[in-house]
């Protein structure tokens, strides 16, 4: 993908700039900035806004809170260019030219549907032998959990449901099919698309996530990515069951184990503030666990916060966490999605990220897991960020309080930014150091303040070497305080 800049108006009209690198492109009067401007024109900021190259799109995020650009001659603080657009700040406008390699021609273009093929879950069991499975109520499901031959490497990862059963927990459901899933409720939206609880023709109940990828070529480069991610099994990381196809609107789906007991943000939002310090603590060193064993698979995040730790109970009424969408957050950057920009989701991955991330969100490596942990852990012990912007619990205040007639969680972050009259949030991860733990909480243990500051340390060579190092310091610490 090759993108050119022009100025065609302002003091510096003439300037071309190229970009032939995939991540992130800053526009601005700093010395990080790639595309640097002068003082000339007094409007431009230090870090005006950033374009993200992912082909085949190219998405562009405003950094400027007091003084936004347009695209188009319309206000916005995200959007997907396209060849010939305007880019309005300050005195300048700057013009977007696009073009796409052949290889990338071939996908981003319209073309015959690419043959997909699902990919059917692989037996495990022996011809004719029958994994006993029963439902909640008691009743054999034998015969139909073994139709795929999957019930026995699935024991302990899903539930079943009968029909009665699930009448009686599900009276009103949505109704659709995607393959053999019947989608029973919605149970999210994010940025790569939005998650369904479905039951399965076997009676399993998932989780299942479509992926917003309606052109048939990038979804079989998604599936082709993904599928290796089928064979890792840990306590604390939620499977990945199986995958394919939707054949009626061409977007690929992913069908992952359901956490009934939803995520470490919707366990923060019962609570309408910070968990108990040491509840916090056991349940980010449960997800480090899983941490440790994606990263000795090789697979780096990228996209690790509360939203994506999952809860589920164990057969002992105890409670537990798990790593979700490992490895996702890559494969959906390589078809051309964005993880910093994330159109149109307001409390997304970049509030997480560290520094080395947002400046370059398709070369980090496993450290920028270990700062989104950390970051994490800081979130539910104190319910902000580590930095001076609006966290998710403003967000739910300012909606809740209704002011303003606003029921969009990014319409309220943009108005908290700007009455604020406050840097943007990419702006204060790259140029501020984190507040510690302590000034925002000061009830948690010293201790446990400690790790956390440590784990959200700008520099990479001061926080820990690994998520090994990470999981055993957290470890000890909470043996130190109980």
């Amino acid at each position: 993908m090759h993108v050119k800049l022009e100025v065609v108006k302002g003091p510096e009209k003439g300037r071309v700039f190229e970009i032939e690198e995939l991540g992130i492109t800053i526009i601005g009067r700093s010395d990080d900035a790639q595309f640097q401007f002068s003082d000339d024109d007094p409007y431009v900021s230090r870090r005006h806004f950033v374009i993200e190259t992912s082909p085949p799109n190219l998405y562009f995020r405003d950094l400027e809170v007091t003084n936004p650009s347009r695209v188009n001659g319309d206000e916005v603080s995200e959007a997907i260019l396209n060849d010939g657009d305007l880019i309005e700040f300050g005195f300048t406008t700057l013009q977007v030219s696009i073009s796409l390699e052949a290889d990338e021609v071939s996908v981003a273009a319209p073309s015959e549907p690419a043959i997909v093929e699902d990919v059917e879950p692989v037996p495990v069991s022996e011809p004719g032998q029958v994994f006993s499975v029963r439902c909640l109520c008691g009743k054999d499901l034998s015969e139909d959990a073994n139709w795929d031959g999957c019930a026995e490497d699935l024991d302990e990862i899903v539930q079943y449901l009968c029909a009665d059963c699930f009448s009686e927990q599900h009276p009103e459901i949505l109704g659709g099919n995607v393959g053999d899933y019947q989608q029973v409720k919605l149970l999210g939206v994010g940025g790569m698309g939005e998650v369904f609880l479905a039951r399965h023709r076997t009676g399993r109940m998932v989780a299942l996530k479509v992926v917003k990828l309606n052109d048939a070529n990038l979804a079989a480069r998604f599936m082709r990515e993904v599928r290796t991610m089928r064979t890792a099994r840990h306590p604390n990381v939620v499977a990945l069951i199986d995958n394919g196809v939707d054949h009626l609107t061409g977007n690929p789906f992913l069908v992952l184990e359901y956490a009934p007991l939803g995520s470490l943000d919707d366990l923060l939002e019962s609570k309408n503030g910070s968990l108990a310090p040491l509840e916090a603590a056991e349940h980010i060193l449960q997800a480090l666990e899983g941490l440790c064993y994606v990263h000795e698979k090789g697979i780096v995040h990228r996209d690790i916060k509360p939203e994506n730790i999952l809860l589920t109970r164990d057969d002992d009424g105890s409670v537990r966490a798990k790593v979700a969408d490992f490895g996702l957050a890559r494969e959906f950057t390589k078809v051309g999605g964005s993880i910093l920009t994330q159109i149109g989701t307001p409390m997304g991955t970049m509030f997480y990220m560290p520094p080395e991330q947002v400046l370059n969100a398709h070369g980090v490596r496993e450290p920028a897991d270990i700062y989104a942990m950390g970051v994490s852990l800081y979130m539910l012990l104190t319910d902000r960020f580590p930095f001076a912007f609006p966290s998710p619990g403003d967000i739910r205040r300012f909606l809740a309080d209704n002011k303003y007639g606003i029921v969009l969680p990014q319409e309220a972050m943009k108005v908290l930014l700007g009455s604020a009259e406050t840097r943007h949030p990419f702006n204060m991860i790259v140029d501020d150091e984190p507040i510690p733990l302590l000034e925002r909480n000061p009830d948690v243990p010293l201790a446990i303040a400690v790790v956390v500051d440590r784990a959200i340390r700008k520099e990479i060579s001061q926080r820990f070497p690994d998520a090994e190092t990470f999981r055993r310091e957290l470890e000890q610490v909470i043996r130190y305080c109980q």
